[in-house]
């Protein structure tokens, strides 16, 4: 199963434009859910933005902004070391690949509650 998943994630950023180096960020940056969701957007949408939660290993700068949006991001909320970001799928290994960024999520949406 392990490899069946490796495989696929080899075959989704080989796709992508995704260099070898991006690939192997992303695997071990990403939570399973990321990678979950990276799998099913590449098979109906390569193009797809998702929203992903990132940590990283100082508080977010100006130089740190710029590298994430450089990269990809479109950059939402910026607490200390963590930011909340779209990205698209084709990006996402560029984003991992930055040295600051320590771990993507994917990012969990809640919908209002009803009467």
């Amino acid at each position: 199963m392990r490899r069946i998943a490796l495989w696929s994630s080899i075959t989704l950023f080989a796709l992508t434009g995704c260099h070898d180096d991006e690939l192997a960020a992303f695997r071990g940056k990403a939570d399973a859910a990321l990678r979950a969701r990276v799998e099913a957007a590449w098979k109906s949408d390569p193009d797809e933005w998702l929203d992903v939660l990132g940590q990283c290993r100082a508080p977010v700068g100006e130089p740190e902004r710029a590298a994430l949006q450089r990269a990809g991001a479109r950059l939402g909320a910026v607490v200390g070391e963590q930011f909340t970001a779209q990205a698209a799928v084709k990006d996402l290994g560029r984003i991992a690949k930055l040295e600051f960024v320590v771990q993507l999520q994917a990012a969990r949406t809640a919908e209002p509650l009803r009467p």
